[in-house]
């Protein structure tokens, strides 16, 4: 009824609110005002999810079965209760047996989840919850080719895996200050599926290639995968 819309706004409003003084804490340009107003909306933007487990939460955001604000309101509360010390380096398998072809993951209810919608999820998570600015930009996908995806980088949005759908072009591939739904959407967009056969071997390959492509920047590149200690394959 109107009273929950009026419930849901509300928490929608403080949960961006905290996104946003959340983003300033961590680059190191909030004000003690801020840093005390943090604390109180923090308050006003949790969420109770009663009986619900965390398995109940991850199947209604990975089926899609809630609005887009009540998948973000979840979202909120799970991305609160994880902490990553160290930076992810994200591999995603993009091959078309991750659209589903070859059987899809089975919820505990019995739905029905592609894999390429769940390892959406996994990359959006990792790279919203790691823990350094300098280290969101940059995601490797892999299937019968491989490539290295930065900000501006474009991705087929579709209904699904049957549909042509349409390309679009990411301006950033995660925005902390935006809402969950909105990154995870964006990344399904980069991740869905459509790159072939399955041949991680490619990945070592084009990590060298790109390396060793422009001698100017080669000391660079190396750097940049280095502030990465952790590598993470979803396939």
């Amino acid at each position: 009824g109107t009273w929950y819309l009026a419930w849901e706004k509300a928490k929608e409003k403080a949960q961006e609110v905290s996104r946003e003084l959340t983003e300033k804490i961590r680059q190191g340009t909030a004000t003690e005002e801020e840093k005390e107003t943090l604390a109180k909306v923090k308050k006003e933007a949790k969420l109770n999810t009663g009986g619900a487990t965390l398995f109940d939460a991850l199947e209604e955001i990975l089926t899609s079965s809630k609005s887009n604000r009540e998948i973000d309101l979840m979202a909120h509360a799970l991305l609160e209760k994880i902490i990553f010390q160290v930076p992810i380096l994200n591999v995603v398998d993009c091959s078309g047996s991750m659209s589903g072809g070859y059987g899809n993951v089975r919820t505990k209810s019995g739905h029905s989840v592609a894999p390429s919608t769940l390892a959406a999820f996994l990359a959006t998570v990792s790279m919203l919850k790691n823990p350094s600015d300098e280290v969101d930009d940059l995601l490797i996908r892999f299937g019968t080719e491989c490539d290295i995806v930065t900000d501006g980088a474009s991705g087929v949005r579709k209904q699904n895996r049957f549909l042509t759908g349409t390309e679009v072009k990411i301006a950033k591939l995660i925005d902390r200050k935006a809402s969950f739904s909105s990154n995870f959407q964006n990344m399904k967009t980069l991740t869905n599926g459509h790159m072939g056969g399955t041949h991680f071997n490619l990945v070592g390959q084009t990590l060298s290639k790109w390396i060793e492509s422009d001698q100017d920047m080669r000391a660079t590149r190396i750097e940049q995968l280095q502030r990465y200690p952790v590598i993470m394959v979803i396939s």
